[in-house]
């Protein structure tokens, strides 16, 4: 399964949400459940907006640093493998 980015080897996705291949229905759709499936295998996932990113980066590094803090690294971690 392709992410945006993995900080493996912390238990940890992150996913960017823009508008392209996220506007209709059927794309939220496949979007919430390709989140799901990759929760079942166990990283913790995150997520934030092109929005986010570009105009509060900020708010995108204290909200990494939080949960990372929260998630000591891992020696097996199925992303990424």
């Amino acid at each position: 399964m392709r992410v945006d980015f993995d900080f493996h080897p912390f238990p940890l996705v992150v996913e960017v949400s823009g508008r392209v291949g996220h506007a209709s229905d059927r794309d939220r759709q496949r979007e919430a459940r390709r989140r799901n499936a990759l929760a079942a295998i166990g990283p913790r996932v995150v997520e934030f907006v092109t929005a986010d990113v570009v105009d509060d980066p900020e708010y995108v590094i204290d909200t990494l640093r939080s949960v990372l803090r929260c998630h000591p690294p891992t020696v097996d971690s199925p992303v990424g493998a």
